[in-house]
């Protein structure tokens, strides 16, 4: 099994170097550390929308 870096470390790809093309791809360390942090700040602003809502409109309303 052959495999390299990619995505500047994001991810890894796997070619199994198989007749037919067999690639897998998976997160890496740092990907997954990125992922878990992104999925946190996509988690505060879901629960916060009420809030950026009411100040979108108090803001519109000036």
């Amino acid at each position: 099994m052959r495999g390299h870096r990619a995505g500047a470390g994001r991810r890894r790809r796997d070619d199994r170097g198989d007749r037919w093309r067999n690639v897998e791809y998976r997160l890496t360390p740092l990907g997954e550390e990125i992922a878990e942090r992104v999925a946190g700040l996509v988690g505060l602003l879901e629960s916060r929308m009420p809030d950026i809502t009411a100040a979108q409109a108090r803001y519109d309303a000036r």
